[in-house]
């Protein structure tokens, strides 16, 4: 079935708070945050022993590495800096309140504000050589 996993927000199912991540109360249970992204992206209503048998599938494939929208991620890091940040004393003896904000951060702009500031990641430079590398090399040799 295809689906718009777009209809799937992860702001419905947790919550930070004090620079922790929580489940929205409804949300504890594996079945019922599935069956409220199914119901999102008019899925069928799944049975437990279903639901089961995708998951092990879903971990037999390495699914957490490979199927995991970038979306999400980013989601998740933009959510849980924002509430650091509203939380910095929790972290910070010297800040009593969080510093002011240069400018708002969200998913429109958080590549372009965030990437200049960090540090490639080796998982992702080895992706980017393994895969944009070795086809600039072949692509230069062959022309």
């Amino acid at each position: 079935m295809n689906v718009s996993l777009g209809n799937i927000k992860p702001k419905e199912f947790f919550f930070f708070e004090q620079g922790r991540i929580g489940l929205k109360p409804g949300y504890n249970s594996l079945e019922s945050r599935v069956q409220h992204a199914a119901s999102q992206v008019a899925a069928a209503k799944a049975e437990k022993s279903e639901i089961a048998a995708a998951e092990v599938e879903f971990r037999a494939k390495q699914g957490l590495e490979k199927y995991i929208r970038g979306k999400y991620l980013l989601w998740f890091f933009i959510e849980c800096g924002k509430e650091i940040h509203l939380a910095i004393s929790c972290f910070c003896s010297k800040y009593r309140v969080p510093p002011g904000a240069r400018f708002g951060l969200g998913c429109k702009n958080a590549i372009v504000v965030i990437a200049p500031r960090v540090r490639c990641p080796t998982s992702l430079r080895m992706f980017l050589e393994r895969n944009y590398g070795a086809y600039i090399s072949e692509m230069s040799f062959a022309g």
